[in-house]
């Protein structure tokens, strides 16, 4: 066997190896790579979704605060009428 048919024989010894170390990788490494888009795409949904919930919770919170306003608005009204229940000078004019 000469030096060239030698060279010839373990080029294509290189050449099936790296086809068959490549091949596998290449076809994992696009596995990954989709994959990663599907998780891409589902972490900015849930970011939307995050975001979202986060304007819902602000504007319940608001609504809380402004329902705990008017109950102490109505607490000082009932309050009030109370005291002038209890201060009122027609009270002995009832005939009850």
């Amino acid at each position: 066997m000469q030096i060239g048919e030698l060279g010839t024989i373990i080029n294509l010894a290189l050449l099936g190896a790296t086809y068959l170390i490549l091949q596998p990788l290449k076809s994992q490494i696009a596995s990954l790579v989709k994959s990663l888009d599907t998780a891409s795409a589902a972490i900015t949904k849930l970011r939307e979704m995050l975001n979202d919930e986060r304007i819902h919770i602000a504007k319940v919170d608001e609504s809380a605060k402004s329902a705990h306003k008017r109950l102490d608005d109505f607490e000082h009204k009932i309050e009030d009428i109370q005291n002038r229940c209890v201060n009122c000078q027609c009270r002995g004019d009832r005939n009850v």
